[in-house]
């Protein structure tokens, strides 16, 4: 399962031309892709009871303008990196992080702490990525 055709990228991370598998998402090919605002993963794992246990939308509610997210985890913590699409010309917008269950987050970059929540309201940029500490 992958969000984007698999081999966009080489192993530098950098976009080719044209995916190496770009012939099994072709008209007939066996193949789906999924849709960019991930509603068809997101809705065959619900109907399995499965949940992300964080999950980005814009502030608004409105599809589009994607946000990467990295997860990893350190020290018993989890640490995530967002980054946005560059598509709108690269303006600072915002976003809402839902988390699954009630967790303390760091800003890694300024420092700022909540308490527990399960929600988070960000401004996201294009350009920096956000980094939170989670847990």
């Amino acid at each position: 399962m992958a969000d984007i055709a698999p081999g966009a990228f080489d192993e530098h991370s950098r976009a080719r031309e044209r995916p190496v598998l770009a012939d099994l998402f072709q008209a007939g090919g066996n193949a789906i892709i999924q849709s960019p605002s991930g509603d068809r993963a997101t809705t065959l794992f619900a109907r399995a009871g499965l949940h992300a246990p964080f999950r980005v939308e814009r502030a608004d509610g409105q599809a589009g303008d994607p946000v990467r997210l990295f997860r990893f985890r350190h020290h018993g913590a989890t640490l995530l990196a967002m980054l946005r699409s560059f598509a709108d010309g690269g303006t600072v917008a915002p976003f809402t992080l839902h988390l699954a269950s009630p967790a303390a987050t760091t800003d890694l970059r300024s420092g700022a702490k909540t308490g527990p929540v399960r929600r988070l309201d960000l401004m996201l940029d294009p350009v920096t990525p956000t980094l939170l500490r989670v847990g």
